[in-house]
């Protein structure tokens, strides 16, 4: 008995000591993205990538634009100052400017600076 009593007690510390994992799926937060996305384009007078307005294209063809999506840890992310886990979504097309961040716990997007 005294075998299983720590056996119970090391696997809730280690579940304990293990960060929470996201409450939105990576797929989840892949569609916020996408729908994020649906509406950027990059305007002819600067090259700039703008965000905004109406769709422009179908969700598909806005996540055929986004890489896959990486789970960032509160302290990782140096564009995305959440403070919390974070999906980012990197553009395929565009490697200079700043990813689309989606907050693991609430599904709603993240401000993020290139």
């Amino acid at each position: 008995w005294q075998c299983k009593t720590g056996t119970l007690f090391l696997t809730v510390y280690i579940l304990a000591s293990t960060p929470a994992l996201p409450e939105i799926s990576r797929e989840a937060a892949e569609v916020v993205a996408a729908r994020h996305a649906r509406t950027c384009y990059v305007e002819m007078m600067d090259g700039q990538l703008k965000c905004g307005g109406r769709p422009r294209r179908s969700l598909a063809a806005a996540r055929a634009l986004l890489g896959p999506g990486t789970l960032a840890k509160p302290n990782e992310p140096p564009t995305c100052n959440a403070g919390k886990p974070t999906w980012l979504f990197k553009w395929r097309g565009f490697p200079d400017q700043a990813p689309i961040g989606v907050d693991a716990e609430t599904g709603k997007l993240i401000e993020c600076r290139s």
